[in-house]
């Protein structure tokens, strides 16, 4: 998440440029190479995710909470506040059926990605994904200033240089 909020201050930085008097004349596009993940608001048929959990995390599982698991924990207690102190949760939130200790045995604390933790939070928060990996799905193609008309309909991402070739005029 914390990526597409840079990505989405990014493009908005090159926007305020482009659109500024100042510039010449300046076409700006957006699109990916793929999407990942397949996300989803949703799971397991619930349509309710718990965006109040969502917003009192403080770090993101791979890149703040796994080097604090990989650093500071030797037992239960050190996983509860790592989880509280880093992370912005408890580990009894991860799991209401089971405790604290048994989570603690459920995760392998030598896998790198800790996936039983992310998996655990994605499915207490209701969030769902298809794959942590490369998806099928179409990827947005967004294009603002002159010949952006060029960009305004479904493209294969193989086919975005020959449409800004056409839109340059270049051959």
């Amino acid at each position: 998440m914390d990526e597409q909020l840079e990505g989405d201050e990014a493009v908005g930085s090159i926007l305020d440029f482009a659109r500024d008097d100042s510039t010449p004349p300046t076409t700006v596009v957006t699109t990916a190479d793929h999407e990942c993940g397949g996300f989803s608001l949703a799971r397991d048929g619930i349509y309710n995710v718990d965006y109040e959990m969502i917003d009192s995390l403080t770090a993101s599982i791979t890149e703040g909470v796994v080097p604090a698991i990989e650093e500071e924990v030797e037992d239960v207690e050190d996983l509860q506040r790592v989880m509280s102190e880093v992370g912005g949760f408890e580990l009894e939130e991860l799991d209401r059926n089971h405790s604290a200790a048994d989570l603690y045995r459920t995760i392998d604390l030598s896998l790198n990605e800790m996936p039983e933790i992310r998996d655990r939070l994605n499915r207490r928060v209701l969030l769902g994904f298809t794959s942590h990996g490369h998806t099928g799905v179409d990827v947005p193609l967004y294009a603002d200033g002159p010949n952006a008309e060029f960009f305004n309909t479904a493209r294969d991402n193989t086919d975005i240089a020959d449409v800004m070739a056409d839109a340059l005029g270049v051959k």
